[in-house]
């Protein structure tokens, strides 16, 4: 099933402040110091099926225009140039935006998952435990809010968890994790399908976030059959 593109964008319209964003219109700077395109008082780029939108501080919008006269979406997607170009203290991204809508079960994956559960039961805990700090920071399973969902391997070890959080407009920010020692063996696959079928069955639009050099989570999130529809990243500019 195909995501909800309306949905996608109306999210995003809020996060970046432009109302007029993602219309087709090129490019469009929205400065607002309450936007939520990127950590507080950061710039955040963000590109949906080709239109880009750059939410930052009120106080840098006209600054951007000026220095971004001339630039083609591309080149402001290009890490590089934007590093180049705006010199920012740090950048975090770039990251791929992907989205789905129910994911049929793979006749393949016929092991069980459990849930949904607490983020205090013990396998969610076990899967946590077997992974580094920077690694469940970046899976934002801690931060989910709904039950999650776990595989376990034949010998009923908590291998994989998923669970999401709500974001506006009904998206469902997914997080993800597998257990180190039993990664490459399709569970996080499993667990992941099951969290989206019951966000999309509760009204939810899906958002899978991976980091470009994350392989292994851009590969799942094409497994799983969701849509690439865009891109985001952030930059902290020097007077933000």
């Amino acid at each position: 099933m195909e995501p909800n593109l309306e949905g996608i964008r109306a999210y995003w319209r809020a996060a970046t402040q432009a109302p007029n964003g993602f219309g087709g219109d090129g490019l469009v700077i929205a400065g607002s110091d309450d936007h939520q395109a990127a950590p507080r008082g950061w710039t955040g780029i963000i590109e949906l099926l080709g239109d880009v939108v750059i939410a930052c501080p009120a106080n840098l919008a006209d600054s951007l225009r000026a220095a971004l006269s001339g630039s083609s979406n591309e080149q402001i997607l290009d890490p590089s140039y934007v590093t180049d170009l705006l010199r920012p203290k740090e950048t975090l991204g770039p990251a791929k935006l992907f989205y789905g809508g129910l994911s049929l079960k793979h006749p393949s994956l016929s092991r069980r998952v459990v849930g949904p559960v607490g983020a205090d039961d013990p396998r969610v805990k076990e899967v946590m435990g077997d992974a580094t700090e920077d690694e469940r920071s970046e899976s934002s399973v801690t931060r989910a809010i709904w039950g999650a969902y776990v595989a376990l391997a034949d010998d009923g070890t908590p291998a994989s968890v998923c669970a999401w959080r709500d974001w506006p407009h009904q998206v469902a920010h997914m997080g993800s994790l597998t257990a180190a020692s039993l990664r490459g063996q399709g569970y996080g696959l499993v667990a992941a399908q099951a969290a989206f079928n019951a966000a999309v069955e509760i009204g939810r639009i899906p958002q899978w976030r991976a980091l470009r050099s994350n392989h292994a989570s851009v590969a799942l999130a094409q497994r799983l059959g969701l849509r690439l529809v865009g891109q985001q990243l952030s930059v902290h500019l020097t007077g933000e």
